[in-house]
């Protein structure tokens, strides 16, 4: 039904996400994601990045979100506190 995107993935460092976020290095790999330490430029402090996995959906061959973005929210929101 579906097959998994290859886990040798992985974003170098110094790679600039969303003009904002500079990857350092990656901390932590599973089955839904990908954690990655980065600078935020605009506040001048280190963060975790957390890269979600995609699955290819072969009825459609494009990739789609494993995990719901609903599900990204609420462990975001969960975090941070």
């Amino acid at each position: 039904m579906a097959s998994k995107v290859p886990d040798t993935f992985e974003l170098p460092e110094g790679t600039r996400l969303l003009d904002r976020y500079r990857i350092l290095d990656r901390v932590a790999s599973g089955g839904m994601a990908a954690i990655y330490r980065a600078t935020d430029e605009r506040l001048d402090r280190v963060v975790c990045v957390k890269i979600l996995r995609t699955m290819l959906v072969e009825s459609t061959n494009r990739a789609v979100y494993k995990a719901s973005y609903q599900h990204f929210q609420k462990e975001a929101l969960a975090l941070s506190k």
